[in-house]
């Protein structure tokens, strides 16, 4: 696969001959930014339905509609005192005020980004001190956020420069109709149109600075390689905070012409049929999901075995975002395949913030591989090596598929050398699509140079297939585990709630080595034995499953897990938070003596 991946094994990674771009032949945007896309829709055919959001009562926008909206909210902001290159931080807005504040400031010329927050909505307070450390620290001198919060932000605030404003919907016809100044479509493709924050899950959340041009390569790219076409409709629920959420489910089918229908994470989380259903009304071909939502809905189906949709007309079912599963994934097409879902619909990736979004893809239309490779050659030696049936230990790996057109993938080691076929290292990506640095670090970086995305992979006839997080894997007397497998068996546990299982790994200074300890949260709806009686039990489970004696677990009634502001488990945090708790009870039995 060092072919397929575009250069030789053995080649280090920063070798001058290796910096050639990646351009895919023949490819050239069609416009030079989603602004200028919108306008040319709304020209073109201005009564074509561009956006639908979807609540109790479905709002739909033509492409006129969208384009005057984003005039609207361009004026407004104007009036409010945003000028070019000023960043806008986007705050816990409804997806229909997100989409007209962001099209707004990307009018004006603004640097917009939607700021992460979880889902349920933490306090005013945790959420707007979180808000004002951002703003001083990247300088924003403006937040536009819902008025239920307006009043905490502008508290966490003060000092700032900066002012917190509610969007345009509030406000009143008569300043509304002031003439807003005329926007400039055509934007220099290099210069940075959009700060996408990133999840904090390796440690302090970057401004990833990302171009028009890079936005725009993505999309013809990511559009080409799926052969997504105008008569396609996207369904999504993602949040625009969340690269997969914005490019894929907001601004490619927007440049691209295609219909889509958003719906707000919130209302997915907690009306998970609500997203079957408007795929089926609004005969949508094309859905986003990620794997954890895969199991939100296979649970939701199992307590509902009479709903029912018409997914039929769905032919690419797109996940990443997170570690894909085929545990999840069987599941989840099991309790769908009576609607119309087939696993041939399934379509894996691999990307992040830092390449605008995926790097690679399985081809649609057939299910994505599954590597069934032999646990201890992979602890020992590094190598993926497929498995003999019914022989050792194997774990199941599912391909994130091949490079996108106008990207390269290579696996390294820590010495930076180009690995060959099947051997696992660090996966280092570069693209037409990459970013254009960190949002106050000095210097650009260079456009053609090897980035190292911090995961552990490998790749095998062409195509990539991810194990983890680098820094995350747990080293237990020279043998190296996976958090993730463990994670894959607790929460496979009846008694465990769908995503709430973090593993990882602790010192032991007596021992000399580390040790695994899981910590997850119990789903009292399935089961409510003693928190003691479910932690022994998944003591047992995971040294059945994996051959791994845990070091302690603890099970937890509510929500305790460390998470990022995208969802996703910090196990960092979630370790630093877990040694604290440790402290404090060995503490308190201290006490108690």
């Amino acid at each position: 696969m060092a072919e397929a991946a575009g250069h030789k094994a053995g080649s280090p990674v920063d070798q001058p001959g290796l910096s050639a771009r990646c351009e895919s032949p023949g490819a050239s945007p069609v416009s030079n930014s989603l602004r200028e896309c919108i306008a040319r829709h709304a020209r073109d055919r201005p009564e074509t339905i561009a956006l639908t959001l979807v609540d109790a009562t479905p709002t739909r926008m033509t492409y006129a509609e969208l384009d005057n909206a984003c005039t609207r909210s361009a004026g407004y902001l104007y009036r409010q005192g945003v000028r070019r290159d000023d960043l806008v931080l986007i705050v816990a807005l409804e997806p229909g005020d997100a989409i007209e504040t962001l099209l707004g400031a990307l009018h004006l010329g603004a640097l917009p980004s939607i700021v992460p927050c979880r889902v349920p909505l933490p306090g005013k307070d945790v959420l707007s001190r979180q808000v004002g450390s951002l703003a001083q620290t990247f300088g924003s001198r403006f937040i536009v956020t819902k008025p239920v919060f307006a009043g905490s932000m502008t508290r966490h605030c003060q000092g700032l420069d900066c002012r917190v404003m509610v969007p345009a919907t509030h406000e009143s016809p008569e300043q509304a109709n002031d003439a807003p100044p005329r926007g400039d479509d055509r934007i220099a493709s290099e210069r940075t149109e959009y700060v996408q924050f990133t999840s904090g899950s390796t440690g302090q959340a970057k401004g990833v600075r990302i171009s028009s041009r890079a936005t725009m390569q993505f999309i013809e790219s990511f559009s080409r390689d799926l052969g997504l076409q105008p008569t396609d409709s996207i369904a999504s629920w993602l949040p625009l905070s969340h690269d997969f959420g914005l490019f894929a489910g907001l601004a490619l089918p927007l440049a691209r012409g295609i219909p889509v229908s958003i719906m707000s994470t919130l209302r997915f989380l907690r009306r998970p049929g609500d997203l079957l259903t408007s795929i089926g009304r609004e005969r949508s071909t094309v859905c986003w999901i990620i794997n954890f939502a895969m199991r939100h809905v296979a649970r939701f189906l199992e307590t509902r075995p009479d709903f029912s949709s018409d997914l039929r007309s769905i032919r690419i079912l797109g996940t990443g975002g997170e570690p894909i599963r085929s545990d999840s994934c069987e599941t989840f097409f099991r309790q769908t395949a009576r609607m119309g879902l087939r696993r041939e619909h399934l379509v894996c990736g691999y990307g992040m913030a830092e390449s605008t979004l995926a790097v690679s893809v399985t081809p649609p239309g057939k299910p994505p591989r599954i590597d069934r490779i032999d646990k201890a050659t992979l602890r020992d030696s590094r190598r993926s090596v497929r498995s003999n049936a019914g022989i050792g230990e194997t774990m199941e790996v599912v391909s994130c598929g091949r490079p996108l057109s106008n990207a390269t993938v290579a696996i390294s080691d820590r010495s930076g050398t180009i690995l060959p076929d099947r051997f696992a290292g660090e996966i280092v990506i570069k693209s037409t699509s990459m970013f254009s640095g960190y949002l106050g670090a000095k210097g650009a970086r260079a456009a053609d140079a090897w980035f190292r995305t911090g995961d552990e992979g490998y790749l095998a006839d062409g195509e990539l297939f991810v194990l983890g997080r680098l820094d995350d894997t747990i080293n237990m007397g020279g043998e190296k585990i996976l958090p993730s497998e463990i994670e894959r068996v607790v929460e496979a546990m009846p008694p465990i709630k769908t995503g709430s299982a973090a593993a990882f790994g602790v010192c032991d200074e007596r021992r000399g080595t580390a040790t695994a300890v899981v910590v997850a949260t119990r789903d009292r709806s399935r089961d409510d034995r003693d928190l003691a009686d479910i932690a022994l039990e998944v003591r047992g489970q995971v040294t059945r499953a994996l051959g791994i004696v845990l070091d302690d677990v603890l099970i937890f009634e509510r929500t305790w897990i460390e998470r990022t502001v995208n969802g996703k488990i910090a196990r960092g945090p979630t370790r630093d938070k877990y040694l604290a708790y440790r402290a404090y009870r060995r503490e308190q039995l201290d006490l108690s003596r």
